[in-house]
């Protein structure tokens, strides 16, 4: 009986300390790296965003939208319609949409707010 209760205590012990070193990470840990001098998330399609979108306007402008995917795509025709933006290669257009949806959709995971 002894024995026993000894492994219970054990395995109890042991399991509580999985438990606490679990829930002791931060729950919404951001391992994601950001450009020091854009703002935007370092991610796939970063640059070639950096290069088409910071030729004009600054990137908290990206940064603070929240859009589908759909939603940046419409931006952008709208831009090449009414503000003269150039054409962009498809390849190009796709890894800034891919990118700008991961990154600056409508739940804004990467906005910085101030606190």
């Amino acid at each position: 009986m002894t024995s026993k209760i000894f492994l219970f205590t054990i395995l109890l012990a042991v399991l509580v300390k999985l438990g606490v070193a679990y829930s002791s990470e931060p729950e919404n840990l951001n391992t994601k790296k950001y450009d020091s001098n854009t703002g935007f998330v370092i991610d796939n399609g970063y640059k070639i965003t950096t290069t088409h979108c910071t030729a004009c306007h600054s990137a908290q402008i990206i940064i603070q939208q929240g859009q589908t995917r759909s939603g940046w795509l419409e931006l952008i025709k709208w831009m090449q319609e009414e503000q003269d933006l150039w054409e962009i290669p498809k390849e190009q257009l796709e890894l800034i949409l891919n990118y700008l949806a991961t990154n600056y959709g409508e739940d804004r995971p990467n906005f910085k707010k101030e606190k």
